[in-house]
């Protein structure tokens, strides 16, 4: 079994230092100037591929060094499209061109991304991403507007778990995972004459339901699935419960449909439980590359984990990278971000009864999640 889900209909392109041209979101008010309407390269020497919308595709220089320098600063890809883009740096194309460019790149066909981080929201994900990326040779793309774009249209059929509230792709399933790998290889691709980095790609907690797709796409890529204690998450999202929170009106599973929650904080508590549900399900898989990582045990097993799951070589500077860069709030979003302090026992407190009986299912969906761990190093 495998769970089926979506793709597009629009891509925004991302990638590389200043002068590296790559998948850029668009931005409020920005309007592309006279000078880029005629039709340029999307990955030329320098250039990396963009978004489609319509077949259009996007791309901007996106200034890695900076998010490398300082990931807290730059938490989101969208932080760092902003940093990097302008009405006068972005170009254009078809995604067709874009097909074609990323083919004549001739990337080895054993490419594949380093690692998916997929996560049960409000949970450490932005952490991991921070600590792969302070790497030099990683890449990191924190939420990615392209790859979100490419994967919010519903597929052919509903899947075993999720049925389709959206309108349908106009692409086969087959087709879906081609364009998949056509973004993420341009996505993936080296500058200049540089190897491609270490790619990995943190997903939106919503596209934890795509995660089908993705890893049909790449099969051979490990992922994690990053989860936490529900009633902490749920504290994260709605505070006390006064809070309607980011997570009211998002999509659940089937089991949630026969007996819809009756408020916003069941219907958080079912959001969580239902991405806790769809990553069990990959990783009960055969031949799953999947983990599950508890936010309990970041930062300091994250390193074991990039080692022995994701395969990468770290040093000794690199491993004190990662955890200098852990120190710091995870979403900063300033130049000295502040000082990172749990607050797992504070969420506990504000949580609400409402709230921990409200979060039951989720908590035991959770505690299905240790068989899929990590062994810690001795």
């Amino acid at each position: 079994k495998k769970m089926n889900y979506a793709l597009p209909s629009l891509l925004l392109l991302l990638s590389a230092p200043p002068g590296i041209f790559a998948f850029a979101g668009l931005h409020a008010g920005h309007h592309r100037s006279a000078a880029h309407q005629h039709q340029s390269p999307l990955l030329g020497d320098t250039l990396f591929p963009i978004v489609f919308h319509n077949d259009v595709v996007r791309s901007c220089p996106i200034r890695w060094d900076s998010y490398q320098a300082d990931p807290p600063h730059f938490p989101m890809y969208k932080n760092l499209v902003h940093l990097s883009c302008t009405p006068d740096n972005e170009v254009e194309g078809s995604f067709g061109q874009l097909e074609n460019e990323v083919a004549a790149l001739q990337l080895s066909t054993e490419w594949r991304p380093a690692g998916f981080v997929f996560h049960q929201s409000r949970c450490g994900s932005t952490l991991v991403a921070n600590m792969l990326a302070s790497i030099e040779d990683h890449r990191v793309y924190s939420e990615s507007r392209p790859l979100a774009q490419m994967l919010s249209e519903c597929p052919e059929h509903d899947s075993e778990i999720l049925s389709c509230s959206g309108s349908r792709s106009r692409y086969s399933r087959q087709d879906q995972i081609k364009r998949v790998r056509t973004l993420m290889r341009g996505m993936g691709r080296g500058i200049g004459s540089k190897p491609p980095p270490k790619t990995f790609f943190k997903i939106q907690s919503v596209h934890t339901f795509h995660m089908d797709l993705l890893l049909e796409a790449f099969p051979d890529t490990p992922w994690i699935f990053v989860y936490r204690d529900a009633v902490e998450i749920l504290a994260s999202y709605l505070g006390g419960g006064e809070k309607t929170g980011g997570c009211t009106g998002r999509p659940l599973t089937h089991k949630y449909h026969a007996n819809n929650p009756s408020n916003h904080i069941e219907h958080c508590a079912a959001y969580v439980d239902s991405l806790c549900e769809a990553a069990l399900f990959q990783l009960q898989a055969t031949n799953s590359k999947g983990l599950a990582v508890n936010y309990t045990s970041l930062p300091s097993g994250l390193p074991h984990l990039v080692r022995n799951h994701f395969g990468v070589d770290l040093t000794a500077d690199n491993e004190a990278r990662m955890m200098e860069v852990s120190k710091v709030y995870s979403k900063s979003r300033v130049a000295v971000g502040k000082e990172f302090s749990g607050d797992a026992q504070k969420k506990q407190e504000v949580a609400s009864k409402a709230m921990r009986d409200a979060s039951h299912v989720a908590q035991q969906c959770n505690q299905k999640l240790g068989a899929y761990h990590l062994t810690s190093p001795a």
